[in-house]
């Protein structure tokens, strides 16, 4: 009688990151954002044990519980208007939000991960411990744990009314987007290495201080 393995997934702990669907694809799936077992039953597959003995790495378990931080769910925005003389009013917004979550996304050789395990990658095969060239992606930081600085922003506007007569108005619009020019982080670089790191370098920023001018004509 041939030997079979039965798989399972907690789904209440699982944190979906997509960890168990991408080193073990044939076994697992994402479904509504966590991963599922495709069958439960199957034959002995090594690449199962690999998946499961990243927790032996400390890096499958603090995923499944990680907690993001309370600044990092906390957004302050406030938005307000004064009315001036000459059918003038002056406009703002302000918020302060969480900046980008980073990650560190470090792969990792066989000859890395063989100490840990005790053994090679499933995907080394017959391949010995000096001719395998198999690696793995594993994350180093829990994700939506560590953010980088909070994004300050401040967009001002000043809209003066002019009417032309019975039923035509002018409404001209003086917009100030990123009043405060924050130079704040929207993606960085999340790949880990040890040589030639470009980790948490900037991909992309807050587009500089913008002035703009609109006019609306209503008739």
């Amino acid at each position: 009688m041939s030997e079979h393995w039965k798989i399972t997934v907690n789904r209440d702990a699982c944190l979906g990151s997509g960890l168990c669907a991408g080193t073990a694809p044939r076994h697992f799936r994402l479904d509504d954002g966590r991963s599922r077992a495709i069958r439960e039953d199957i034959e002995p597959d090594d690449i199962v044990v690999d998946t499961a003995d990243l927790g032996t790495l400390g890096l499958t378990n603090p995923f499944c519980h990680s907690k993001t931080p309370f600044m990092g769910n906390t957004q302050l925005k406030v938005q307000g208007s004064y009315p001036l003389p000459w059918s003038t009013v002056v406009s703002a917004i302000f918020q302060n939000v969480p900046s980008v979550p980073y990650g560190a996304n470090y792969r990792m050789t066989n000859a890395q991960v063989f100490p840990f395990l005790g053994r090679n990658l499933a995907a080394c095969g017959t391949r010995t411990l000096q001719t395998c060239t198999a690696s793995i992606v594993v994350g180093l930081i829990d994700p939506n744990t560590s953010f980088e600085a909070r994004r300050t922003q401040l967009d001002l506007r000043v809209t003066k009314m002019i009417s032309l007569g019975r039923s035509r108005r002018l409404q001209a619009n003086l917009d100030l987007y990123n009043a405060l020019n924050s130079a704040a982080l929207l993606t960085t670089n999340n790949t880990f290495a040890t040589v030639n790191s470009q980790w948490r370098n900037p991909t992309a920023i807050l587009a500089g201080r913008l002035l703009q001018v609109s006019a609306r004509l209503t008739f």
